[in-house]
């Protein structure tokens, strides 16, 4: 079992207010804010439907929610209990010896797919951060973009995690620029 050590990640303090939650696929627990609970992709869908916001990222959520249904790796979904809007996603992936190099080559990647996917929508992508951190026990790429339609915005946050010789997702997305990237220290493996 690891514990990352909060010093090679930054960011603040999420002690209190939070609960640690498994994702067995990961054979990983981590802590999450309190407000946050387990939901399925339909149930998400169907409280989407109550949420306000521009048509352009409703229908890049829909389509998102609909690839994740289709998709043959097991996901894990937490929505926030104060703002559906506020969401987390955990989901497994193909297991990838992660290096600088590869992890310089995936940010390259996944910032042209996310400007194409997002542009053919009309939503203007920015991205805003990256980073990449490796330890003895893991390694971690960060990734993060605002997304703007008209004067709304969202963020998005996709952490790409490797350790034990497993590889997984964990994307958060909100109207404000939290990231969670301070409870990343919480990660413990088992």
């Amino acid at each position: 079992m690891f514990c990352v050590p909060r010093a090679a990640l930054g960011g603040g303090d999420h002690a209190a207010g939070v609960k640690r939650i498994k994702v067995p696929f990961a054979a990983a627990s981590i802590h999450v804010p309190a407000s946050y609970n387990v939901t399925t992709i339909n149930a998400y869908q169907e409280l989407l439907n109550n949420v306000e916001s521009p048509n352009e990222l409703a229908k890049g959520a829909s389509q998102a929610l609909e690839q994740l249904k289709s998709s043959n790796y097991k996901t894990a979904m937490l929505v926030d209990s104060t703002d559906a809007r506020k969401v987390i996603f955990f989901q497994q992936g193909d297991y990838i010896p992660m290096t600088a190099s590869l992890a310089a080559e995936y940010l390259i990647l996944l910032s042209q797919t996310v400007k194409k996917n997002w542009a053919l929508q009309n939503i203007k992508c920015t991205r805003i951060k990256d980073k990449y951190i490796s330890w003895k026990d893991a390694k971690i790429v960060k990734i993060k973009y605002k997304l703007e339609v008209e004067s709304y915005n969202m963020y998005t946050t996709h952490y790409l995690i490797t350790a034990n010789n497993r590889t997984w997702a964990l994307n958060i997305n909100s109207p404000d620029e939290e990231d969670f990237e301070d409870l990343l220290t919480s990660i413990k493996l088992y």
